[in-house]
């Protein structure tokens, strides 16, 4: 999705089950970087982790910002072209 007004580069409803990733003017690492802290969200509201908005620095903030960047670190290692 395309939007200027963004403040968030994504955001995932637990309540809704939907995500939202802000693609426009971004590279694809940050892209798919903000797609794994959604899914990590995604996978910790199944754990019955998440109660409301997780402000940042809060443990499920920092939970999901770990999982994105080691999993971006994995896909880097296996495709380096992705950090140009």
């Amino acid at each position: 999705k395309d939007s200027e007004d963004m403040h968030h580069t994504g955001w995932y409803n637990h309540e809704t089950n939907t995500m939202f990733v802000y693609t426009h003017n971004r590279n694809l690492i940050d892209i798919l970087r903000t797609i794994a802290h959604e899914l990590r969200h995604r996978k910790q509201g199944s754990q019955g982790r998440i109660h409301g908005h997780s402000p940042p620095g809060s443990p499920n903030e920092r939970d999901a910002d770990a999982e994105a960047g080691y999993l971006m670190k994995l896909y880097a290692k296996e495709h380096p072209e992705i950090i140009e």
